[in-house]
């Protein structure tokens, strides 16, 4: 690669065509495109100056003000970076540097870099650096993590040709009109990729957050099309409609990550007057297929967009009940591998194909259909259930807001189902008691947990990890 092919001098160069256009739309501050890259410039002269070097791997857990300075900073050093903090992560993964505005117990003093307060401050006193680093063909610039639903995060990895591909895919599949918000938070793939794509479009990367920041940005930029979590679009729903605020602005919204119910869909469609698209993918290749929500008979998540292939795994130990197989994807933007393979995971990237352990089919007009996902079966006592249909069946009853199905373990080892639900008045127990006593086969013992708001993942999922044993 020649240095006019380099991710970031594309990107500088991008800038230097508007340098007066807002670049970056934070919570704190608003940088033109000049003086993103001037600052992001200084912050690297201030990151060799205490000691980040090109064969360091960056773990960088700032505001995203700060974080997308200094991740490109570290892109002009070249450095593999990923914005998260996780000391099994840090370690696993081979991280020799953490960012960070308080240094947790777990690192030693020379494993940590602080920025204060007075971060911005210092850089007006630091020379930009002018120096481009090589990234080598195979080398990652980004590691971008998976949602760790089911336990650890996956680190995938992304070289610049693939982060080009990717970026050039989000400009023609997710990203319809600008101005343009991404409601996934900057450390997630489709947050990362969005900011990428925003700065070589000379557009605007607007910072999301929760969702009265969120509607804030939406109105205050006049956002035409969104995409976010199925979770934080029922979030600025509601929010907007307990504050009886209005969006004239939104064209589209788009859904991404899990499959957005009807209740919440027939609701955003009626509150924003927006067109609905469903999209489905995955950090390792991104976008797979979309289509209009209203279009999509139950079971079906969109249509394949052209960069992807498909195809069904017809082995007959991978076909289910009802006649699904699992499907694998392949195309140019498929990440590069894993920062830790685990050897005992069928689903990844498998010669070239992307197997996300999905059970479905593909039609002949390349419409994909999904019943579920291999990982998310539970099974108690010989009874198989699909967490993602019980999950949704549960959140549709009077009285829960949010609701998630996985499988635990009791303190005597015996397999139970888990209930976490969030609800809306004290009614809600006794209704899911109610759901779940009248619904579910004989001897599946089960638990149910109600939290005031659940938790979610980086990239905006309902976390499924279970912590507890249950009694």
């Amino acid at each position: 690669m020649n240095q006019d092919q380099q991710l970031f001098r594309q990107l500088r160069r991008a800038a230097a065509s508007a340098p007066s256009a807002t670049a970056f739309a934070g919570k704190e501050i608003d940088l033109t495109f000049s003086e993103l890259f001037d600052v992001s410039a200084r912050a690297a002269t201030w990151l060799l100056s205490e000691g980040i070097s090109s064969s360091d791997r960056v773990m960088v857990d700032l505001s995203t003000d700060f974080a997308a300075i200094v991740s490109l900073a570290l892109m002009q050093l070249g450095c593999t970076s990923a914005a998260i903090q996780d000391k099994e992560v840090f370690v696993r993964d081979g991280f020799t540097k953490l960012i960070t505005s308080q240094k947790p117990g777990w690192l030693s003093d020379s494993q940590a870099l602080i920025v204060e307060n007075s971060f911005a401050a210092k850089l007006a006193f630091t020379k930009p650096l002018t120096s481009v680093a090589m990234f080598e063909p195979s080398e990652p610039v980004r590691i971008l993590y998976s949602s760790g639903t089911t336990g650890l995060p996956k680190g995938v990895l992304f070289t610049e040709e693939v982060l080009k591909f990717r970026i050039a895919a989000a400009q023609n599949n997710w990203i319809p009109a600008q101005p343009f918000l991404c409601m996934l938070s900057f450390s997630s793939g489709s947050g990362f990729i969005a900011f990428l794509a925003q700065l070589q479009s000379g557009h605007t990367y607007i910072s999301p957050g929760f969702a009265p920041e969120n509607y804030l940005a939406i109105t205050k930029h006049k956002v035409r099309s969104i995409k976010g979590s199925p979770i934080q679009l029922r979030r600025l729903l509601e929010y907007c409609e307990q504050t009886k605020q209005a969006i004239s602005t939104l064209e589209t919204i788009q859904s991404a990550g899990s499959f957005l119910s009807l209740k919440v869909a027939q609701a955003l469609r009626e509150k924003f007057t927006s067109q609905i698209v469903n999209l489905y993918g995955a950090t390792e290749l991104g976008t797979v297929a979309k289509a209009d929500y209203f279009d999509l008979l139950p079971g079906e998540v969109g249509d394949l967009v052209p960069e992807i292939e498909a195809e069904v795994v017809t082995s007959s130990s991978q076909v289910s009940s009802d006649g699904s197989f699992l499907i694998k994807f392949k195309g140019d933007g498929l990440a590069t591998g894993y920062a830790h393979p685990d050897p005992q995971d069928n689903a990844g990237m498998i010669q070239g194909w992307f197997v996300p352990g999905d059970l479905g089919t593909i039609s002949k007009s390349k419409r994909v259909t999904v019943v579920g996902r291999e990982s998310e079966v539970i099974n108690i006592g010989g009874v198989k259930l699909s967490s993602a249909a019980l999950s949704e069946q549960i959140q549709s009853l009077p009285g829960i807001t949010e609701a998630i199905t996985v499988q635990g373990e009791s303190n005597s080892g015996e397999p139970v189902l888990v209930v976490r639900a969030s609800p809306k008045n004290e009614h809600a127990f006794s209704k899911v008691q109610k759901y779940l006593l009248e619904t579910l086969p004989p001897g599946v013992d089960f638990e149910i947990l109600l939290a005031e708001v659940l938790d979610i993942t980086i990239t905006g999922k309902l976390s499924r990890n279970v912590d507890e044993q249950i009694p």
